[in-house]
């Protein structure tokens, strides 16, 4: 099964379940794009996925919430798509990076000056 053909059937199964798709339906069109859709599910690579998630998870050298944010929805993807045996294994980076979160609570910051 083709890239293209298994996006189409993840995103009308969760549209059957009622949920909101717009931000998955942006997000998997735009891996389409990247991949190519007439690539079968087994041929993308783990390269492909993390070259995906750094063209606009990575800011300066860390990795943003945006970055975690993209793993979340292709991991559910592949993870639905593997659960249907559409692919023998799941071609996303093993080890998820550390993100850094650089925010202080303005309660904390005042009582620490």
């Amino acid at each position: 099964m083709n890239i293209k053909e298994a996006i189409h059937l993840y995103l009308s199964y969760k549209e059957s379940l009622g949920e909101k798709i717009r931000d998955v339906r942006y997000l998997l069109l735009r891996f389409e794009r990247y991949i190519n859709p007439i690539v079968e599910l087994d041929e993308i690579k783990e390269t492909d996925c993390q070259n995906f998630l750094n063209c606009k998870g990575r800011k300066n050298n860390n990795y943003t919430r945006y970055w975690d944010y993209q793993f979340c929805k292709l991991e559910r993807f592949f993870v639905w798509a593997f659960s249907r045996k559409f692919i023998h294994s799941i071609p996303l980076p093993k080890i998820r990076p550390t993100i850094r979160h650089d925010f202080t609570p303005y309660i904390y910051s005042t009582i620490l000056r």
